[in-house]
């Protein structure tokens, strides 16, 4: 539910784009709309590959699972590269801040906004950072659990936000570190390296689910 809430945002960029009434607004728009189609398959059986592992969409019983087997990163590593990069690509932060290419569209699809309609923007970028983070810490780095966190629940939110502070981190490193790519260079890295990558990685969690289950 996370996920599809986070990738229905993008109509809310297509949108924006379109009723500015501004070229450069609208192909930052498309542009938005095009990119989806990348990351969202990579994204998607990255997920699935953990679903077949822990055997439940529920997060209490994939908390659970890792409480007793190891965190989800030890069984699926490729998995957690695919959804880091995807994540970045979502929230569209460089290198895959293609729709808000100041070079090629002067601001992206908020040019024609100020104010509170340009924050609003920003608001909900950094909150779909913060949300794809803790969805990503009940995947990969079990949740809540940690030391004592049975006893102390308030420990266990502690742990969950220390564990989402690190994976904000990664994503402005990543921002800090790598120039943006090119249009045609985000859709190849998506659609010729990770996807393939991604199905490939399906069928190693489904091993893996068969081993451990």
């Amino acid at each position: 539910m996370a996920l599809a809430m986070s990738a229905i945002s993008i109509y809310a960029l297509i949108l924006s784009g379109y009723s500015s009434n501004d070229k450069y607004s609208f192909l930052a728009g498309m542009r938005a709309a095009a990119q989806v189609l990348g990351y969202e398959l990579p994204m998607g059986f990255a997920v699935m590959a953990l679903v077949l592992l822990f055997g439940s969409f529920d997060f209490n019983e994939i908390v659970k699972w890792q409480n007793s087997h190891g965190w989800g990163i030890i069984y699926q590593p490729i998995a957690f590269l695919i959804f880091l990069f995807c994540m970045v690509a979502e929230i569209g932060r460089p290198p895959f801040d293609i729709p808000e290419g100041e070079s090629e569209l002067v601001g992206g699809f908020h040019t024609e906004y100020s104010g509170m309609r340009f924050a609003s923007f920003f608001f909900g970028e950094y909150i779909n950072i913060i949300v794809l983070s803790l969805v990503a810490t009940l995947l990969f780095f079990g949740g809540w659990s940690g030391p004592f966190a049975d006893k102390y629940p308030i420990l266990g939110v502690l742990y969950q936000l220390i564990k989402a502070g690190f994976l904000v981190f990664l994503t402005f490193w990543l921002r800090a570190t790598f120039p943006r790519y090119r249009f045609d260079q985000m859709l190849s890295i998506m659609w010729k390296i990770l996807l393939p990558i991604s199905i490939v990685n399906l069928f190693i969690g489904a091993l893996e689910a068969l081993l451990t289950g």
